[in-house]
């Protein structure tokens, strides 16, 4: 398995959703967080929630953030919200 800081992370994931090109439509939002936490939201009128899982499962197949974490929030109505963050910081 391949070990990815967490800014490599979160620039993998901007490709793997496209961010770029929905970023103006706001489908996909990335707020980052000290340029090392990050949030990512994905509106459900671009991606349904298992959308986003199954492509989130996919990409972490043969990857893992080193001292990190991919988190999914809870089911919200508009948006699958997901961090990438510290794995201490969930634990606390």
């Amino acid at each position: 398995m391949k070990a990815l800081t967490k800014q490599e992370t979160i620039e993998a994931l901007k490709e793997v959703f496209d961010y770029e090109a929905h970023k103006e439509s706001r489908e996909v939002m990335v707020a980052l967080k000290d340029n090392s936490d990050a949030t990512f939201m994905v509106d459900k009128r671009y991606m349904e929630r298992f959308e986003v899982i199954d492509k989130l499962q996919e990409f972490f197949t043969d990857k893992f953030i080193d001292g990190g974490q991919c988190r999914v929030d809870n089911i919200t109505f508009v948006w699958t919200a997901f961090y990438i963050e510290d794995r201490k910081k969930a634990e606390e």
